[in-house]
């Protein structure tokens, strides 16, 4: 995705791709914290990033429902 651009500020549809991106890094991340991890304090990061990747997809999802484009 395209860098935050000064000319004019991102769509909203723009804004929902780039949470659904991030979402998919922070679960990407986080299966490999659980696996290097075990039992550790990597494994529990693990699970709060997982958390916070559903988030994000959870805001994309809003954001398109409420202004489809």
């Amino acid at each position: 995705l395209p860098a935050p651009s000064n000319e004019h500020p991102p769509t909203p549809a723009e804004i929902a791709a780039r949470l659904r991106t991030l979402s998919d890094e922070l679960y990407e991340i986080s299966v490999l914290l659980d696996y290097y991890g075990g039992l550790s304090e990597w494994a529990k990061h693990g699970r709060e990033m997982a958390g916070a990747g559903a988030i994000a997809r959870q805001w994309a999802a809003e954001i398109e429902r409420c202004r489809p484009e």
